[in-house]
């Protein structure tokens, strides 16, 4: 009986520590590339419109904005672990990924990460001179450690 009664203490305090998680920020795509700052480091929630590529996957505003001016300054890319089926049980294992959201307007929830100068000027070494995300490192702007990650009906 005073086992039981000694296990509880941790228990609860367990239970109490995973209910404490703050819930993610709600944000917009237009609040992330205005203010990036603001959210740096925080888990996050929006709905944007995927965009892929052999080398890209990244969000934007809407599809309009995508076809308009699509550039890593005006988009946030979004780490790649999203095609692993740990994360997201519920992705059709018989459609591709890239199938489900490729130009689709979809809803992420994961961490934002900002790094305001990604790409440094020539005074730097080459090597030492892109620090951003994503592919070549050129992007400011990142969604990782993406919890949800599924196309908006």
């Amino acid at each position: 009986m005073s086992r039981v009664v000694l296990a509880i203490p941790p228990l609860l305090a367990l239970f109490g520590i995973a209910f404490a998680a703050e819930p993610p920020l709600p944000v917009t795509v237009q609040q992330l590339l205005a203010t990036p700052e603001k959210f740096a480091g925080k888990r996050i929630d929006v709905t944007g419109y995927c965009h892929t590529s052999n080398d890209e996957i990244s969000l934007a505003v809407s599809k309009r904005a995508d076809e308009q001016r699509h550039e890593c300054e005006n988009t946030i890319w979004l780490d790649p672990t999203i095609w692993d089926p740990r994360h997201h049980p519920h992705r059709s294992p018989d459609i591709a990924p890239s199938d489900q959201i490729d130009f689709r307007t979809v809803r992420v929830v994961g961490t934002f990460h900002y790094q305001p100068h990604p790409i440094l000027d020539h005074s730097v070494p080459y090597e030492q001179r892109y620090k951003g995300f994503g592919s070549y490192r050129m992007w400011a702007r990142e969604i990782a450690d993406i919890t949800y990650f599924q196309p908006v009906k």
